[in-house]
């Protein structure tokens, strides 16, 4: 796979019989919290076999005032990929930014040839090359339109 300009994969690691996606996750932490340390956010991209991947994709929308999670009940839709080849790709955001993102792993998955895709729930790796870099930045930009500005965000 051709690298982008801004994902160098500083740090890399082989990723072999990892049964579930909390292997996977608590693998990534570790090589992290060894090589960084887990206040930093980090990029990873996993490319390799996997034996199993189970993700979700919702439709796109466009509405005010209605709830991620009520919008997700009406359009996503499962898939379970089975011997694939793929990358696992996702951010790491730390325990402190709770509120901006949500902390921890958050990983989407596409195939090989770029045919299947979506938000993982769980996978099983065979064998696998993780590339991690750092992030030391953040942008947010809020939304221009007047319907941010009157919707109450105090909810989670």
């Amino acid at each position: 796979m051709p690298r982008s300009a801004v994902f160098y994969g500083d740090q890399q690691c082989v990723l072999e019989g990892m049964t579930d996606l909390e292997a996977i996750k608590t693998e990534l932490t570790r090589k992290i919290e060894e090589d960084y340390g887990l206040n930093s956010m980090h990029v990873v991209q996993i490319d390799g076999e996997f034996e199993k991947v189970d993700a979700r994709s919702e439709a796109p929308y466009v509405s005010q005032h209605i709830t991620l999670k009520t919008i997700l009940g009406e359009t996503q839709k499962a898939f379970v990929f089975e011997n694939i080849r793929g990358s696992l790709v996702g951010v790491y955001f730390p325990d402190y930014m709770d509120g901006i993102q949500m902390p921890g792993w958050h990983l989407h998955f596409h195939s090989e040839d770029r045919t299947k895709w979506g938000h993982v729930f769980d996978a099983c790796l065979r064998k696998g090359t993780a590339r991690i870099d750092k992030s030391t930045r953040i942008e947010i930009e809020l939304p221009k339109d007047a319907a941010f500005d009157t919707y109450s965000l105090k909810q989670d």
